[in-house]
């Protein structure tokens, strides 16, 4: 939904005049000057795959998310001194200076990485396009439109989570895919849904339960962890990464498929995820409760965690 709602506000923008947006798990809302339905129409059935890459570009080059980024890529870089803090550069001056080097696609490739699916986007245009989903407009809000704005738009409803919204969730859950990578022999690293794996989770090659987590993109995982295994030195940020690894496979020994639908939930680290998971659910609804709890709680303070 963030890499849906980004790629329509910069091109409603272009088109229309300024944009407000708003996105969480379960919606975009969009507020604009001037609705034009035949406009979205034509957006949503008509955009091709490489113009969706160049509105997100432009939305995410302009964006304080980008600024944060940026400050934090050029300090590996050497660009800024380490000691610079966020808020005291000059930091518009300094984005446009590096526009098109290497730090500065890095800072897009990034983001893109962490905070975006635009894969996703491309095939849900796709499925549009070609009529396997269906583009319905309708007058009014749905329940959990009502819900995005009678509560602040930028959370989860606060009030307790009724079965449609845990229905959504859970169906979130077992759709996002994730990337699973034996820290046993190092030779196994796979991407998966979450919805289509075995309660019981072990390496395809070595039989191991040692298995860990890491978001889908992150193919370097594993090379990472044969450097571990070899013996050989890793990097800080290899070390932390490998540190973090090592810490969803504790939880996946133990508690299977379950830790990582625990961990799928955004802003679910380890840390949280164990508290969860070593709580008394009568039933799997109780479960996601405390699950969507945990992600809710993530959105309402992330600001204050950056």
């Amino acid at each position: 939904n963030e890499t849906l709602g980004r790629f329509l506000s910069a091109i409603l923008a272009e088109k229309i005049g300024s944009v407000q947006l708003k996105t969480d798990p379960y919606r975009v809302v969009l507020q604009l000057q001037v609705v034009n339905q035949k406009l979205l129409e034509d957006i949503l059935l008509k955009t091709k795959p490489e113009d969706v890459d160049f509105y997100l570009e432009k939305n995410l080059s302009e964006s304080r998310l980008f600024q944060w980024r940026f400050i934090h890529v050029a300090k590996r870089f050497g660009a800024i001194r380490k000691d610079a803090e966020y808020g005291k550069v000059r930091l518009s001056k300094i984005i446009d200076l590096y526009s098109g080097t290497p730090l500065w696609n890095e800072t897009l490739r990034e983001i893109k990485t962490d905070k975006l699916d635009v894969d996703l986007v491309h095939d849900f245009l796709k499925k549009l396009k070609e009529k396997r989903l269906s583009l319905i407009f309708r007058k009014g809000l749905s329940p959990l439109g009502e819900i995005g704005i009678k509560e602040r738009p930028e959370l989860i409803g606060s009030g307790k989570p009724d079965l449609q919204i845990l229905d959504i969730f859970a169906k979130r859950l077992d759709e996002k895919r994730i990337r699973l990578i034996c820290l046993n022999c190092g030779d196994w690293s796979q991407v998966y849904s979450v919805g289509e794996l075995p309660e019981e989770i072990r390496c395809s090659k070595c039989h191991a339960k040692l298995v860990g987590m890491a978001g889908r993109t992150q193919i370097e995982a594993q090379e990472y962890v044969r450097k571990k295994l070899a013996g050989k030195a890793l990097g800080a940020e290899e070390e932390r990464r490998y540190e973090h690894l090592s810490g969803t496979s504790d939880l996946i020994i133990v508690y299977g498929k379950k830790a990582v639908r625990a961990l799928a939930a955004r802003g679910v680290g380890v840390t949280t995820a164990k508290r969860i998971l070593r709580g008394v659910y009568f039933d799997d609804k109780s479960f996601l409760k405390a699950l969507l709890n945990a992600e809710r709680n993530y959105i309402r303070n992330r600001k204050f965690w950056s």
